[in-house]
């Protein structure tokens, strides 16, 4: 029933996709395999995903990985066009139809853990998907292999297990181990590909399991603590040939149900205790974990909220990073404290329901109207705690509780087990604010900390692509989501520092009421070429266009698709700005239309179009035939698609109002852009049939209003 399931819901996907005999794609990345490689290693990847063989180059964060494209062969070419594409009743999808080679070679000091990895090309810059520098050699799983027959033999551990399942496969990997030893064996699959659009559950669900050469289990796991990708730990019982396997829950696969297996006598660090400490002050750490040179560490974390701590191994090999909360300078930090506490100004509590404690109570002394917010983290720093949290007067009547609160900025999480409270106090007096877990659990990983916030930010931001992609004198197009649990009446400022001089914004201005916006970048002709970091941050205004002093900065992102339907937006290393080479043409507005800080056009009241100029302008030797078209796509401004023949450099474009709600307003503010293709080649796909942009070009936004 389930693989029946998937192969309807991947036939509405074609279908989907199909509605549109032609379509210009643009290029996403799949999955890499294997997704890492060993500090000190050049090692050959591939990288799959749709249009991924169009690249010119490789993009990685961090210091210490250089990547190239690895050119295939006149015959390899061949051999690919050849190729027959994937049927339906295989549960793979034509998302990942395309490959490119690719060599990374690591540097051996290169810092190990996740990186970013995007591929570059004529039309933009991809997604990012996550690549692994790692600290022991990769085996790669060949072929098929079973319990009994060839499973894949790993000569020497430690060592990290590659492998992709495809549809209801298990693979198996045997290793000699040694009685008494701590064996881990970690999962990164998830970690790996964090949500995949067309499946359900929308990520690779992985099962490992342990057995002995007479094949009797002797570990298994499927989540790890919170985490979806399992990890199991065991003290090894006797010197024997073992087995591990691995499979997806309900046996789906494809090429992007990759992963990585940490396995041998290596470090890992199930928690941290405390797991909070001020920011350049020294904490003394406490880790609880396996194969440890020492559990005892002492750490400065240099960033107010989100760190991340890693122990050293026996072999000093570098274990897992577990998170850690840093708390500013300024703020009175107090650690399990033995004494019944009271809840103060500028202040945090790092807390935890130990076996003595079911629950535990803090003192509140209010004012009378004031209002008043209780933050608990737990799960977002890594305890185990679910929390739920109680409000009672001084008789124990109870004013208000709060359980799971949904954290936009944690991307990843599967289940937001936070809670947060606000409350508005009647009257002056003593209150109780007590912490408890909804199970009733306890132990020295139910640990949280506990801040009061009379004011609290009402808002996230996130920025997306984290890469931006423009050609020297071309324009791009980034968006501003705005998350908020309440309604935002005040406009929000945003500002973006880090750009080249002369680098002109659209539609940066102040605005309210918007989730989201988006800003159009266009960059001087001159500038140079290359990366460049940014910085956005909003700032909420109030009436008299005055900051109220409630700044955030724009958390960087990729957004992802989970399960046909769910958004998130995955933190990535950095906003950065990639400047590349000059593109062949470039669409821009009359300079009239500028006024300073943004292209404006008016809108009469009664008109039902907009006459928008535009110039086009081409490098001598382009002569290609450029299509013209409005971004983005919707039902109430539409424009018929424009053909620029060789030597036009002039158009104007009529722009068509038909919604009667949009006619009716008397203030308008919409924003567009002008895209500019030039087709390349046609590929057909079974019944789909798509035309790949050779260049895809856009104008600034411009905005039409009506004032």
């Amino acid at each position: 029933m389930i693989r029946n399931m998937l192969k309807i819901r991947s036939l509405l996907l074609v279908i989907l996709i199909s509605a549109t005999s032609i379509q210009a794609q643009k290029m996403s990345v799949g999955y890499i395999y294997p997704a890492g490689a060993e500090r000190g290693a050049t090692a050959e990847l591939v990288v799959g995903g749709l249009n991924v063989n169009k690249a010119t180059s490789v993009i990685v964060s961090g210091r210490g990985v250089k990547a190239e494209i690895i050119k295939p062969t006149e015959e390899e070419q061949t051999s690919f066009k050849k190729k027959k594409f994937r049927k339906l009743d295989d549960q793979s999808s034509p998302q990942l139809a395309d490959q490119l080679n690719i060599r990374i070679t690591i540097d051996k000091n290169a810092e190990p853990g996740l990186r970013d990895l995007r591929l570059q090309s004529p039309v933009g810059i991809s997604n990012k998907l996550n690549f692994e520098v790692g600290q022991y050699p990769n085996v790669t799983e060949t072929g098929v292999s079973t319990l009994i027959i060839n499973p894949n033999f790993v000569e020497k551990l430690p060592a990290v297990l590659c492998g992709q399942i495809l549809p209801g496969e298990t693979d198996y990997f045997s290793f000699r181990a040694e009685k008494g030893i701590t064996l881990v064996a970690s999962v990164k699959a998830r970690a790996l590909v964090p949500f995949i659009a067309d499946a359900v559950p929308g990520w690779f669900q992985s099962v490992i399991s342990l057995k002995n050469i007479k094949g009797k289990e002797v570990a298994y796991c499927d989540d790890f603590r919170y985490n979806v990708d399992p990890t199991i730990i065991l003290k090894v019982p006797e010197n024997d040939t073992y087995t591990l396997s691995i499979h997806d829950a309900i046996y789906r696969g494809r090429e992007d149900f990759t992963y990585r297996i940490e396995l041998g006598e290596i470090p890992f660090v199930q928690s941290v205790y405390p797991a909070a400490g001020k920011v350049g002050k020294k904490t003394e750490l406490t880790f609880t974990g396996v194969n440890l040179k020492s559990n005892k560490l002492s750490f400065k974390p240099e960033n107010e909220g989100y760190n991340t701590v890693k122990a050293i191994g026996l072999n000093a090999e570098i274990s897992n990073s577990v998170p850690f909360w840093g708390v500013s300078k300024s703020t009175n930090l107090l650690l399990n404290e033995k004494t019944k506490l009271q809840i103060n100004d500028n202040q945090v509590i790092f807390d935890t329901l130990d076996l003595k404690n079911r629950s535990k109570q803090y003192l509140y002394l209010a004012d009378a109207n004031e209002t008043v917010t209780f933050v608990v983290m737990a799960r977002r720093i890594g305890s185990l705690l679910d929390g739920r949290l109680r409000l009672f007067d001084e008789f124990g009547k109870q004013l208000a509780e709060a359980d799971d609160l949904e954290d936009d900025m944690q991307g990843l999480m599967t289940f937001h087990a936070d809670p947060q409270l606000t409350y508005t106090f009647k009257i002056t007096g003593r209150y109780y604010l007590q912490v408890e877990d909804v199970l009733d659990n306890r132990g020295s990983d139910y640990f949280y900390v506990l801040e009061k916030k009379k004011v609290t930010l009402p808002f996230e931001v996130f920025v997306s692509p984290a890469t931006l992609s423009v050609p020297r004198g071309g324009t791009s197009i980034f968006t501003v989501t705005i998350n908020s649990k309440e309604k935002l009446n005040k406009p929000i400022e945003l500002n973006l520092s880090g750009l080249p001089f002369g680098t002109k914004l659209s539609n940066l201005k102040l605005f309210s009421g918007s989730k989201k916006k988006e800003v159009s970048v266009t960059i001087p002709e001159g500038s140079r070429e290359g990366n460049y970091d940014l910085k956005l941050s909003a700032s909420l205004f109030d009436s008299k266009n005055q900051s109220d002093g409630k700044s955030q900065n724009a958390v960087a992102a990729d957004e992802m698709m989970q399960a046909f339907y769910y958004h998130h937006n995955i933190p990535a290393a950095g906003f950065s700005l990639e400047v590349t080479p000059k593109a062949p043409f470039r669409i821009e507005f009359p300079g009239h239309l500028y006024n300073g800080s943004e292209y404006q056009i008016s809108f009469a009241e009664g008109d039902t179009t907009i006459s928008i100029p535009v110039r086009i302008k081409r490098n001598p030797d382009f002569k290609e035939t450029i299509e013209l078209s409005v971004y983005p796509k919707n039902r109430n401004i539409v424009m018929d698609a424009v053909k620029v023949f060789p030597g036009e450099t002039e158009k104007t474009l009529t722009i068509s109002v038909r919604s009667r709600d949009v006619l009716k307003q008397k203030k308008i503010k919409y924003g567009i852009a002008i895209v500019g293709t030039v087709s390349g080649e046609i590929d057909k796909r079974g019944k789909r049939i798509l035309e790949n942009a050779a260049y895809r070009e856009m104008s600034p936004l411009i905005m039409i209003t009506r004032d």
